[in-house]
């Protein structure tokens, strides 16, 4: 760590290692004071210097408390309040876990200023990026969290850059253990909605990390969403035509590249589009389907009240079977699509009145070309890519972590952080 600023001291440390190391903090007596005005500190764990405006560190045996401390990192700003416990082990022994917990306060997050660059994509037990490695000229690699941190983290950002989409009015509670951040009921503004999330961030490497997140909304505008969110636009390839509001509770893990973007064939996932109220203009899937079978109801379809269940693996969405009214009709269908927009999909569409005569439609192709059979049952089989990496591991919903042990009995050897 490499600090340059004005430090005011006012301090009184008195005890043994050995009182800090085994837990015996009544006998230690330390005490006082550190006032903090624009330090520049630089780590190995972030490629940027961290600014310290003011702060002021109280000190009592082996907490350190954060008062009314005022920082900022490249574009993004903090104010936090806080305590630390452990700092003396931690300080002299690497290997000691430092605990504490905070409340932080930013106007302005850039996510994309965190993520470190690694040439030899290696994650050492303390995290160390080696700076004096040759960078490219546009340095890329996934957020490194280091491992010795057990700290939780009430938080509230007004708002938050990632890779180019904006979120507002973010808050929540997030958790830092062993290398790994794990979010819990964090409420995000996003594309007009407010989105629920749920998820655990593990960085395998300087350039991988994987990541499982369980995330809902009930209300968003559907056009909105696909020009403005990549995943979605890969998730909802046909969203490209429809306008209208729709809900979405999904659960989804995989790997992160290193410009922290999905790996998309090591995407798992499974839940649930509810279909509020949506219309679709001028997609060709549903004027094929109209043209082949006579039925110019369903050429550009109002859709509503409609729950589509599906899963993901391989490259490949598979969607269950799901029935839809539009006007007179009865449609009912099912099948896979995958993220090349190639799709093998069986229809019944249920003529008028009551949908009790229907007409079995079979249809492959891609969004873009389509390829409608009547009175078929026989289809193409949809590519799947297999991810040839290591899957993301599933993880259950985060939970609040037991608190780390503070010391070591001096009669016990100091275990090897994970």
């Amino acid at each position: 760590l490499d600090v340059k600023g004005y430090i005011k001291a006012d301090l009184f440390l008195q005890g043994k290692q050995s009182y800090a190391t085994t837990g015996q903090y009544g006998k230690m007596n330390n005490k006082g004071t550190l006032v903090l005005r624009d330090i520049t500190a630089k780590s190995q764990f972030f490629p940027k210097p961290f600014l310290i405006k003011e702060g002021l560190f109280r000190f009592d045996r082996d907490k350190m408390f954060f008062n009314a401390f005022k920082a900022g990192y490249g574009q993004s700003d903090f104010n936090l309040n806080g305590q630390l416990q452990n700092v003396i082990n931690y300080v002299l022994n690497d290997k000691s876990v430092l605990s504490g917990s905070f409340s932080l306060h930013s106007d302005f997050l850039n996510v994309n200023e965190f993520m470190a660059y690694n040439p030899d994509g290696v994650k050492t037990n303390n995290s160390k990026v080696n700076a004096k490695k040759t960078k490219p000229k546009e340095p890329t690699g996934v957020v490194v969290v280091p491992t010795n941190l057990n700290v939780s983290v009430v938080a509230n950002a007004k708002k938050i850059d990632y890779d180019g989409l904006v979120l507002n009015d973010m808050s929540g509670k997030a958790m830092v253990k062993k290398g790994k951040i794990m979010l819990r009921n964090a409420g995000i503004g996003i594309i007009g909605s407010r989105m629920t999330l749920d998820g655990v961030y593990d960085d395998v490497s300087a350039d991988k990390a994987n990541f499982s997140l369980r995330y809902r909304a009930k209300d968003f505008d559907v056009n909105r969403a696909y020009r403005e969110v990549k995943l979605f636009r890969d998730l909802m390839t046909s969203a490209e035509k429809a306008e209208g509001i729709i809900g979405v509770d999904y659960r989804l893990r995989g790997v992160l590249d290193q410009n922290m973007q999905p790996i998309m064939p090591s995407l798992k996932g499974d839940g649930v589009v509810t279909v509020k109220k949506v219309k679709i203009k001028g997609l060709k899937l549903f004027s094929a389907i109209s043209k082949k079978t006579g039925s110019d109801g369903i050429n550009d379809p109002d859709l509503s009240e409609v729950e589509i269940n599906s899963n993901i693996k391989n490259n490949v969405i598979t969607i269950d079977e799901t029935l839809i009214k539009v006007a007179l009709f009865r449609l009912k269908f099912k099948g896979q699509t995958n993220f090349s927009g190639q799709m093998n999909l069986r229809m019944r569409l249920g003529l008028p009145p009551f949908g009790l005569i229907g007409i079995p439609v079979v249809i492959t192709g891609n969004k873009d070309n389509p390829k409608i059979k009547v009175f078929s049952k026989t289809g193409e089989e949809v590519p799947e890519t297999e991810y040839k990496g290591t899957p993301a591991p599933a993880t259950p919903p985060p939970s609040e972590p037991k608190p780390e042990p503070t010391a070591t009995p001096a009669s016990e050897k100091p275990k090897e952080k994970e």
